[in-house]
């Protein structure tokens, strides 16, 4: 599994790939997501839908795998701080 490091502000930068993506705002984690095709476009509809946002993160991972990629990272952000990250509480 490769990953890009730092944060990215442009969403028409954001990959046309499989993985998974990390919504910031203001350098705090707000939403852990997934796609099996494109995370731009799931970045996108994010900021359709007045998620608020500033920055994104994601990690390459194969489309077969990114369910359990996601359920991982949710897993170690509740570990951490005792709850989902703020959108992903919202569900």
């Amino acid at each position: 599994m490769s990953s890009k490091s730092g944060y990215f502000f442009a969403l028409e930068e954001a990959p046309d790939t499989s993985g998974v993506y990390f919504l910031y705002q203001e350098n705090i984690l707000v939403y852990i997501g997934k796609s099996d095709t494109s995370v731009k476009k799931r970045i996108l509809n994010h900021d359709k839908d007045k998620k608020d946002f500033n920055s994104y993160r994601y990690i390459y991972v194969p489309p077969n795998q990114t369910r359990k990629v996601e359920k991982d990272e949710l897993k170690k952000y509740m570990k951490r701080y005792g709850q989902l990250p703020f959108y992903n509480r919202q569900k």
